[in-house]
């Protein structure tokens, strides 16, 4: 059964961007291990890819379990209105892992605007969620 800790950073109507501009190569959104205070990192080009097809990697399950956790809603958009990316990042010391949820826009041709809306760790993950 997949369970979630406690939010580490909870969805908002009105949270600023982490990021706004064209140049994605080499910026990683980090946060500490709640169990090992190691440094966990996703890159800021897995978020922008994984906001087309997080669903289909994730699996049912936990895309489902991720929906109900972060409260994304029917119509597909983040809570910042752009489009949802969901990904699981393990800690690769110790192995905990989270489930990061942003939201993306594109105003313009490669220009993009992330907000991270959700950050919890997640337990109890089968081989087919993992």
């Amino acid at each position: 059964m997949i369970e979630f800790g406690p939010h580490l950073v909870r969805p908002s109507y009105h949270r600023d961007p982490w990021f706004a501009g064209s140049e994605t190569s080499d910026r990683v959104y980090s946060w500490q291990c709640v169990s090992c205070q190691v440094d966990v990192h996703a890159s800021l080009e897995t978020i922008l890819r994984e906001a087309w097809s997080w669903e289909t990697h994730l699996g049912e399950e936990l895309a489902t379990a991720a929906t109900s956790h972060f409260e994304l809603n029917a119509v597909g958009k983040s809570h910042d209105g752009g489009w949802p990316s969901v990904l699981l990042v393990p800690c690769v010391s110790c192995g905990a892992r989270y489930l990061l949820y942003a939201g993306v826009n594109e105003p313009s041709n490669s220009v993009y605007r992330v907000v991270i809306q959700g950050l919890s760790e997640v337990r109890g993950l089968t081989s087919a969620c993992s």
